[in-house]
């Protein structure tokens, strides 16, 4: 829908609040994904909204970003103590697309905006840095779960599996309607860890067809 009024938004925002999917929000209002998102996702989030015209806003997003400045010197260094806010997010958050702060991101710290993502050494094996050479986990020699040893480690400890040692219990069966609802939470996750609202929409478009066989 092209330019909503403040009223039919407020009413989307209020639905959601109220525990309604944003599929049924969607077609309650006629609003697309990101027209129920933005609002909803900055009012939840008011106490972190970033002001682009504040005199340490620069600052701002790279500690959202989870980086700080180097004590005592220039340049900036990743703070793993400090959460990881997403692109997508901050663009919400900043009200200013996703390029522009990327630019001012890689501007001001002087770090490549390319995010990290899981597949490409996003996350520390078994959250233990411990197993990584490197200070990031995209540095290299990210290590092969349960088979591989780190070069030069004293003892060259044996990485841990990704999963619990021993005999696994077996899987419960699921029904037809369990899996689908399984399927659908699937498809949720990664409406939500998309910054494409195209793609989040198409997503959660699938997951409220497989919640309504499910019933």
């Amino acid at each position: 829908m092209k330019n909503p009024t403040a009223e039919l938004v407020a009413e989307a925002v209020a639905m959601k609040n109220g525990g309604a999917t944003f599929g049924q929000v969607q077609k309650a209002t006629g609003l697309n994904y990101s027209q129920v998102w933005l609002p909803w996702f900055r009012q939840a989030n008011a106490d972190r909204i970033i002001d682009p015209e504040a005199s340490n806003y620069k600052n701002l997003l790279a500690r959202a970003r989870g980086f700080q400045r180097v004590a005592g010197g220039s340049g900036f260094v990743r703070n793993w103590a400090l959460p990881e806010t997403s692109w997508g997010e901050l663009s919400a958050l900043t009200g200013l697309p996703e390029s522009r702060i990327r630019k001012t991101f890689a501007e001001y710290t002087g770090v490549d905006s390319e995010g990290l993502r899981m597949g490409k050494g996003g996350r520390w094996l078994n959250d233990d840095q411990q197993w990584y050479m490197g200070e990031r986990p995209d540095d290299l020699r990210r290590v092969k779960a349960g088979t591989d040893f780190i070069a030069g480690k004293a003892g060259k400890a044996e990485a841990p599996t990704m999963k619990p040692q021993g005999e696994a219990p077996p899987k419960a069966k699921r029904t037809p309607n369990a899996a689908k609802k399984a399927k659908a939470a699937k498809l949720r996750a990664k409406a939500n860890s998309t910054t494409f609202a195209p793609e989040a929409e198409a997503f959660h478009a699938k997951a409220d067809k497989l919640e309504a066989e499910a019933g």
